[in-house]
């Protein structure tokens, strides 16, 4: 009797997995990074990662054999900037840069936890994944390897920041504009150019920390400079922001790449021009009359000019 139940049950569970009605059973795969199309690569988050969202979108300039650089575009915290990839004004200086555009969208959705600006936290390296694997499914591996010039607004000028740190060697320059959550300020990145732009009236807190940050590296011998917008607060136009760091890279591009070497070349602070923060007034480095450590280093005397219109008109 005890047979014939067990083979009833049998015959039972067997006729229910052949029903035509049955549904199937669907086991999930973990997420995994994937292409969104041929230009924009997703990588997902290893337990640990710093960001929730990493999407990147590359763009090239018609003649792909030039570019010398990758230009990184990131925007504003948790904000999709993949976007910036098709703004004309950004494909207009890369193609008079000779630049291709990776532009950038992270977020994170907890605000308790680590968040993307941390790039020694997984979105670096995710960064350099989705370029690599943009570059080869559309061979374009010459340039996977290329040096960066970095610009980020808000969160994304604090990530510019962090990866110069996290990853020196591959950082030609880059930009922080009213980004001011700067926790970590290492000598690793203080032979980097950067320019920190801040707003008038933005956080006052934020514009000190930024302000801080370029002050620290001056101490250390950094080539580091600040710049304070007038009347403009955190989310005011980013049109003359933008404007003197695309004058910012051509001229640290012109200085720092060499076709004879893959290394970046090396700026010397004795090199450049000062420039004071109090009166915006601008000299030579060895004419400076004040603390040199306590003024602005500025690249060349062009860009020392612009650094002192951006701030007096």
């Amino acid at each position: 009797m005890r047979i014939l139940k067990v083979f009833l049950f049998f015959i039972f569970i067997t006729a229910g997995c052949n029903n035509s009605d049955s549904e199937d059973i669907i086991i999930s795969e973990p997420d995994k990074d994937r292409f969104l199309d041929d230009w924009t690569y997703k990588v997902y988050p290893k337990y640990g990662n710093s960001f929730d969202i990493a999407e990147f979108r590359l763009w090239v300039p018609q003649d792909i054999n030039t570019i010398k650089a990758i230009l990184i575009l990131t925007h504003s915290y948790n904000s999709n900037g993949l976007g910036l990839a098709n703004s004309k004004e950004w494909q207009e200086y890369a193609k008079e840069e000779h630049l291709a555009i990776l532009a950038v969208y992270f977020k994170t959705f907890d605000d308790s936890s680590p968040y993307y600006a941390e790039a020694s936290g997984g979105s670096g390296d995710a960064l350099v994944k989705a370029l690599e694997m943009i570059s080869e499914i559309n061979d374009l591996s010459n340039i996977s390897n290329l040096p960066f010039v970095m610009r980020g607004y808000s969160a994304g000028g604090v990530f510019s920041t962090n990866f110069s740190n996290f990853k020196p060697d591959r950082v030609i320059a880059f930009a922080n504009i009213r980004g001011g959550n700067i926790d970590d300020i290492s000598v690793n990145n203080k032979s980097i150019p950067c320019i920190m732009l801040a707003g008038e009236y933005d956080n006052q807190l934020r514009n000190k920390a930024i302000k801080n940050a370029v002050l620290s590296n001056r101490v250390a011998g950094g080539v580091w400079c600040y710049a304070l917008e007038p009347e403009v607060d955190h989310y005011g136009n980013l049109g003359r922001s933008d404007q003197l760091v695309r004058d910012f890279f051509s001229i640290a591009l012109d200085k720092r790449l060499d076709e004879k070497s893959i290394k970046s070349q090396s700026i010397s602070e004795e090199s450049g021009w000062l420039g004071n923060h109090t009166t915006k007034e601008v000299y030579p480095f060895h004419s400076y009359p004040e603390n040199k450590k306590e003024a602005s280093f500025l690249i060349n005397e062009d860009f020392a000019l612009k650094w002192k219109a951006y701030q007096l008109n």
